[in-house]
C-alpha cells in the first residue's frame, strides 16, 4: 500500500514538473498561479524526504515557516487543512528574518521557504540552521549554489527544481531518488549533474 501511495505522490510531482504555466493576461494573475504550482510542489517535497530521528520528527505536526515578505497569500489555505505523512501541517510567518525576536524559533520548523525579499539575509538564513534537520526551499536565484538545499528556477515556461545533495545530507535528510530524478539539476560531493528533461 505505501508502494502505491509512494508511486501516486511521484505520478503527481512528475505532472507538476512538466506542466508549463498557462498563460495569463496579467501579471498578478501569473505571480498567483506560480505560486500555487510552488505551494504544491512544497507539499509534495515533504513526502520525499525523510527526517533524521530527532526531537522535532516526534512532533505531531509539519511546521513550514515562510521568512520575509509572503509571496503566496492564501496558496497554503488547502495544504494545511492536509496531512502528510500522518501529522497536520502548520504554517508561521517571519516577515522579516532580522526581526525573529526568538533566535531559535526556525529551529523548531521541519521546512523553512526563504522569499526573495531576503535575499540579502539568505546566506545568514542558511547558517542560522545549517547541519539542523530542516529542509531549506527558496526561490532566490542560484539558492542551491549558495548551499540551499532546493532551488525553485523557472525553464521553458514551467516551475521547475535544483537540489543541493551535499546540504541535506549535511542536515541529516534523505531525499528519495524519484525526487532526485525530476530535479533540473543536483549537486552532490562538489560535482553537478545537469538533467535535460
Amino acid at each position: 500500500m505505501f508502494g502505491i501511495m509512494k508511486n501516486k505522490v511521484y505520478i503527481l510531482l512528475l505532472i507538476l514538473v512538466l506542466s508549463p504555466m498557462t498563460a495569463v493576461p496579467c501579471a498578478h494573475a501569473a505571480s498567483s498561479r506560480e505560486h500555487q504550482v510552488k505551494a504544491a510542489f512544497v507539499y509534495n517535497f515533504i513526502k520525499f524526504v525523510t527526517w533524521s530521528e530527532d526531537p522535532n520528527s516526534q512532533t505531531e505536526s509539519v511546521k513550514i515557516a515562510i521568512v520575509g515578505k509572503d509571496p503566496f497569500g492564501n496558496k497554503f489555505d488547502l495544504i494545511v487543512k492536509k496531512t502528510v505523512k500522518n501529522k497536520k501541517i502548520e504554517l508561521v510567518k517571519y516577515p522579516d528574518f532580522n526581526k525573529i525576536a526568538d533566535s531559535n524559533s526556525l529551529d523548531r520548523c521541519q521546512v523553512i521557504f526563504i522569499c526573495k525579499s531576503e535575499t540579502e539575509n539568505v546566506q545568514k538564513i542558511i547558517k542560522s540552521v545549517a547541519g539542523k534537520p530542516i529542509l531549506v526551499i527558496s526561490e532566490i536565484d542560484k539558492f542551491v549554489d549558495s548551499n540551499g538545499m532546493i532551488g525553485f528556477v523557472k525553464k521553458d515556461n514551467k516551475i521547475r527544481f535544483e537540489i543541493n545533495l551535499d546540504a541535506a545530507k549535511l542536515a541529516n535528510l534523505k531525499i528519495s531518488s524519484q525526487m532526485l530524478k525530476l530535479a533540473l539539476r543536483v549537486i552532490e560531493q562538489k560535482t553537478i549533474t545537469r538533467k535535460n528533461h
